[in-house]
């Protein structure tokens, strides 16, 4: 065991460093504002997180109505199911869990994305793109009892399978996938469709498809049984956020109408829109200078968010929109100064973002 541990440090001790420096700076200004007055005081689980530790803890509950926690099957339910097992396993409460398996599968992502990055040009862009991804904005939620981290370590594990043409184990990791966030399900279809063009036996194809498309299929199942509606996820975003699948473009003109025009809009949908536009300008410039499969993935998972007629938290949404890192990382690595500028600024809007969600900021 000692010998697998000196093993993993001594090959992957640059992602690992980064992001434990990151985490580290997560949890001190979390610590700083929780010594502080602040009438909620500060902790890290806040907004969706409770959603989560009572699945955990409860199930899924529903009365009749997509109220209170009726309103929680429009949480996939992996994450809630890992937390559960962990706190029984090691004993810790829900909460503790969660922290814990944000934590180890936001490592984890540092690690593949630093494999995958460096395979693709070298080591030092490598290195640029775990910074971008550890000190990203938004990475607070990498830290928070949250999905984000998890389906990363899954949307990246998908990625080196499929580059390593194990087709049948991607498979599996696209089922885990689909019950963690709904963007599971897109990335499905781009699986099916990349199937028939890979996969040459029909046989294979259908295996693959069944065993990638089972535990969305038994959720539903789950859904119809206990709901009465196979998509009753849907039901609840309707009622409870006031949100409705609209095309992609109609998504982004009402998100850039309500930032600019609503007087209730807060400075949350600014910083929103600031990343949303850094995605849009990414996806533009980076579409014939990155990996294909990495840049669809990208554009997929941001027309996705953009389905939406009421967008809620746009820059946690593209944390894993791996353009992000690929493209700025290759720009960034001859230039040294700008990247140290780029990173700076990052972790200083990291340090506001953290403050904000810890605390429960009305601004946020």
């Amino acid at each position: 065991m000692k010998s697998v541990f000196k093993s993993i440090i001594s090959h992957w001790y640059i992602p690992i460093t980064i992001f434990l420096v990151s985490r580290v700076f997560v949890f001190g200004i979390v610590w700083i504002a929780s010594m502080y007055n602040f009438e909620q005081g500060a902790n890290l689980v806040r907004w969706d997180a409770p959603s989560y530790i009572s699945i955990a803890t409860d199930g899924y509950q529903f009365d009749g109505e997509y109220l209170n926690s009726g309103s929680f099957i429009a949480f996939f339910p992996l994450f809630p199911v890992l937390m559960s097992g962990v706190s029984l396993a090691l004993k810790l409460s829900v909460a503790q869990s969660g922290l814990i398996i944000s934590f180890l599968f936001g490592l984890a992502s540092a690690v593949l994305l630093y494999h995958l990055v460096s395979k693709w040009k070298n080591m030092l862009v490598g290195t640029y793109a775990v910074l971008l991804y550890s000190f990203y904005p938004f990475s607070v939620f990498l830290s928070a009892p949250y999905t984000e981290s998890l389906f990363m370590f899954l949307l990246l594990a998908y990625i080196y399978l499929m580059h390593q043409s194990k087709f049948l184990h991607a498979a599996g990791i696209i089922g885990l996938a689909s019950v963690t966030k709904m963007f599971g399900g897109i990335l499905g279809a781009i699986y099916a469709v990349t199937m028939f063009f890979q996969e040459d036996s029909y046989r294979k194809i259908f295996r693959n498809l069944l065993i990638a498309s089972a535990p969305f299929i038994i959720f539903l199942g789950f859904q119809y049984i206990k709901y009465g509606t196979f998509f009753a996820f849907m039901n609840a975003q309707s009622a409870n956020w006031n949100q409705h699948t609209v095309w992609p473009w109609e998504g982004l003109y009402l998100f850039v109408k309500r930032m600019l025009f609503d007087p209730f809009a807060h400075g949350f949908h600014v910083q929103s829109g600031i990343m949303l536009f850094a995605v849009l300008v990414t996806l533009w410039v980076s579409r014939k200078s990155i990996p294909k499969d990495v840049w669809y993935i990208g554009l997929m998972c941001t027309l996705f968010v953009l389905t939406s007629d009421n967008i809620l938290g746009i820059g946690r949404y593209v944390i894993i929109c791996l353009p992000l890192y690929y493209y700025w990382a290759h720009r960034l690595y001859t230039r040294q100064w700008l990247a140290a500028l780029v990173i700076a600024a990052s972790a200083m809007w990291l340090g506001f973002v953290t403050v904000l969600y810890a605390t429960n900021q009305h601004l946020f």
